[in-house]
């Protein structure tokens, strides 16, 4: 639980320390914008690598902020094995996102954000060993994260991107961003 809490405090003091930087309004996420980000993703409460996907859509100014809200869908995977039994398991977070954009003085191609995330996370584990070691189990769960990142925009469409994440979303997402 106090683990907990000091991850909610952390990213909300980024979120107060980034949005005291922010400034004169950028372009990196504008009026209109729709950016989907592909990538790769890791950790957090799954063990394991996969990929994920998140489209976002500018809504509204807030400020100098501007709101997004979109979602995001991933798949990881991890397999063990001790002795004759293995143990494979996957996890496929579904989140909405809401993130607030801040723009930086002087940075146009600097995207830089922070959010929170709620959905479902489905996650199945398979046991396969010996006789009545094997097994299949599956379950469906509600889930929250927060979630803070930044985009370099390399031009007017294509971008890099990475984002760290608390909770329920995956603790690491790096990959690229296009405008659509």
């Amino acid at each position: 639980m106090m683990s907990r809490f000091l991850r909610i405090a952390t990213v909300s003091l980024m979120t107060t320390a980034l949005a005291s930087v922010a400034s004169a309004q950028s372009k990196a996420f504008d009026k209109g914008d729709r950016v989907a980000t592909l990538g790769f993703m890791t950790g957090n409460d799954y063990d394991g690598s996969g990929f994920g996907a998140q489209a976002e859509w500018r809504l509204l100014p807030i400020g100098k902020a501007s709101l997004g809200v979109g979602g995001f869908v991933g798949f990881q995977h991890d397999s063990k094995g001790v002795g004759t039994v293995k143990t494979t398991a996957s996890w496929m977070p579904m989140m909405a996102i809401a993130n607030l954009h801040f723009p930086l003085e002087n940075q146009p191609r600097v995207d830089i954000y922070a959010g929170a995330s709620f959905g479902f996370i489905r996650a199945s584990v398979d046991v396969k060993g010996a006789g009545t070691l094997s097994g299949k189990a599956s379950d469906t769960d509600s889930g929250f994260g927060i979630q803070g990142g930044a985009r370099y925009w390399l031009g007017s469409r294509l971008g890099v991107s990475g984002q760290v994440g608390f909770g329920d979303i995956p603790l690491v997402i790096a990959g690229l961003a296009f405008k659509f």
